[in-house]
């Protein structure tokens, strides 16, 4: 289990553990895969802020969950789910006044990226999200996430990212409320308001 109080998730897959957001699971697929292969991976979606190799050595189980020195910003986790919501390749952000954009990169496998975006569609149908979303006239896939903060007033930072429509991607976001809490009470109905408004069906 993750939290004081929740209960067991059992014996776990990939899929049930997106879907219920286990924390544990992660940690043992990060001890699993190791500290170098995790890093590269971290490294080829461009996360501009990894912690040092010792660091990431030693608290390697809390990285593989997205906690302890593990940072990242609103931009970079959009990445995240733009690159799964097309099909593997991601595109470079464009950002107003800014020149000329890179090539996009492929950095997951059509399969692995359909197979992800399968999982996050769970995320709202039954998962953490489940009820979110409803009364939109499309489908959202994503993610919550509840982010350790030990300073100030020690409240975790609330996010969610995602795409849609689930089944025709069009619009890819990330949404983080600084000591929101959890992410599927404060960020989720966020991005809900946040797609109600951009109507993500239209071109």
């Amino acid at each position: 289990m993750d939290d004081e109080g929740d209960l067991p998730h059992g014996l776990t897959n990939l899929t049930e553990a997106i879907t219920a957001s286990c924390n544990i699971y992660f940690a043992h697929a990060a001890l699993a895969e190791g500290p170098q292969t995790l890093h590269d991976q971290l490294a080829r979606f461009e996360f501009s802020r990894l912690p040092s190799k010792a660091r990431f050595d030693s608290e390697l189980p809390d990285i593989g969950y997205g906690q302890g020195p593990m940072l990242a910003t609103p931009v970079e986790m959009a990445s995240v789910a733009q690159t799964v919501a097309n099909g593997g390749t991601r595109l470079a952000p464009l950002f107003l006044k800014q020149g000329k954009t890179a090539e996009p990169v492929t950095l997951l496998s059509p399969n692995d990226a359909s197979r992800l975006a399968e999982m996050m569609g769970r995320v709202t149908r039954t998962g953490t999200a489940a009820g979110r979303f409803d009364g939109l006239p499309f489908t959202v896939a994503g993610k919550t996430g509840t982010a350790q903060n030990d300073r100030y007033d020690r409240v975790a930072h609330s996010w969610f990212i995602g795409f849609a429509p689930a089944d025709s991607p069009r619009v890819a976001f990330a949404v983080v409320v600084e000591n929101g809490g959890y992410g599927a009470q404060v960020a989720a109905p966020i991005a809900r308001e946040i797609l109600r408004s951009v109507t993500p069906e239209r071109r």
